[in-house]
């Protein structure tokens, strides 16, 4: 395909029609790994779908001297599901889709921080693994959620996942490698995973905001809903007397499995993937763009070098 075109207007719209069109590929190849992730080749198509997306950003960026942030804000909230998918699902090709350590502790610094404003004479360990866990992504959940907000207020469903999804970060720094000191390390995951929405009133009106911002009755029942839920799944870490953290995480382990987690979230990616507006070159793709005739549908692609 020829991309090049005279008039800056016009190679704007054909990038940004490019772009829309590999970013919502790379999200769909993503899926399709997870879903199939025995079929030979899948990883290498997904992987390549990314290269593609990384190319064409730097071309994106050449020709218009990083105009991403200012004149296609869609791409950035498609981009923006798009990063947190391929970190979600780096495990299957870290040296593809891992970051730099660096970029990890600037992802977690502002959850850190609310984490440490739960208690704030813990001390904080040092993240010196480039190593995507669940907790190094809740921000990026939780900014995700938020971007979507205005489509959609928080329902059941969407606040079982973000507490699920807390649940199951905390609990994997209990079976990391790097925990040496498991109890400990749980008790800071905790601080950190918990703090939206923690019992200090500053950080509730902050996640009420966010999420419930109109106030109505329903949405003050439905925050009040997420605060016995938060409190509800940390006492899931509740050890019995003479139980041993071993076998309360064993336990979990086997009552909250994090093969279901990861299915939930499969669904939950496909619905966010569902609610965006369809790629204009997927559109093509089928003959007919929506709201225009086969005529300008034809029009458009020799405007874009598809015809």
């Amino acid at each position: 395909m020829d991309s090049k075109c005279a008039d800056p207007q016009d190679q704007l719209d054909v990038d940004t029609l490019i772009l829309d069109y590999l970013i919502h590929k790379a999200m769909q190849d993503l899926l399709e790994e997870q879903s199939q992730p025995d079929v030979a080749g899948i990883q290498r198509t997904a992987d390549a779908s990314l290269h593609q997306v990384n190319d064409y950003l730097n071309i994106f960026n050449e020709h218009h001297d990083r105009q991403l942030d200012v004149d296609t804000a869609h791409l950035q909230i498609r981009l923006q599901v798009l990063k947190f998918m391929a970190l979600l699902y780096s495990d299957r090709s870290p040296g593809v889709r891992a970051p730099p350590s660096a970029a990890l502790k600037r992802l977690r610094y502002q959850n850190r921080v609310r984490g440490k404003r739960w208690k704030s004479s813990e001390t904080r360990t040092g993240y010196r693994t480039a190593h995507c866990y669940l907790i190094d992504l809740l921000p990026q959940f939780m900014n995700i959620s938020v971007a979507f907000a205005k489509d959609f207020s928080p329902t059941s469903s969407w606040m079982e996942l973000a507490m699920e999804f807390r649940f199951q970060a905390s609990l994997e720094q209990c079976i990391s490698p790097r925990t040496h000191r498991p109890a400990r390390r749980l008790r800071e995951a905790l601080h950190e995973a918990f703090a939206y929405g923690s019992a200090l009133d500053s950080e509730e009106e902050g996640v009420q905001n966010l999420l419930w911002s109109e106030q109505s009755k329903e949405e003050t029942e439905a925050f009040k809903q997420w605060r016995i839920m938060r409190r509800q799944t940390i006492l899931r870490f509740k050890r019995r007397k003479g139980e041993s953290l071993a076998a309360r995480v064993n336990m979990l382990q086997s009552e909250y499995p994090r093969s279901q987690f990861d299915k939930t979230m499969r669904l939950f990616l496909r619905s966010l993937i569902a609610s965006m507006d369809c790629p204009v070159l997927v559109q093509l793709e089928s003959g007919q763009l929506e709201g225009m005739s086969r005529q300008e549908t034809e029009n458009l692609k020799r405007r874009c070098g598809l015809a």
